[in-house]
């Protein structure tokens, strides 16, 4: 199943909301649940990666990259932590 994360403001929503256009859109992303509350979003191209904190009930944006190099070693990393459980 695929889905999708739409981007208003610092806040990801998996389908729009209110309507209104997204300031971006993660079409397809792989998302890796890292606990506590955390997750990883990165774009289906890997360019993207957004660390997002969901302990309020919303997913809310921490932190977003686009070094390529940094998201490709900690896809890598957490694609091997999955492969361990």
């Amino acid at each position: 199943m695929s889905i999708n994360l739409y981007a208003y403001g610092d806040v990801l929503f998996e389908d729009t909301y209110n309507n209104s256009d997204p300031d971006y859109v993660y079409a397809n992303p792989s998302i890796y649940d890292i606990g506590n509350n955390y997750k990883v979003a990165v774009n289906e191209e890997g360019s993207q990666l957004e660390l997002i904190d969901s302990s309020s009930g919303l997913m809310k944006s921490i932190h977003v990259t686009n070094d390529m190099e940094l998201i490709r070693h900690i896809e890598n990393i957490l694609e091997n932590c999955i492969k361990n459980k």
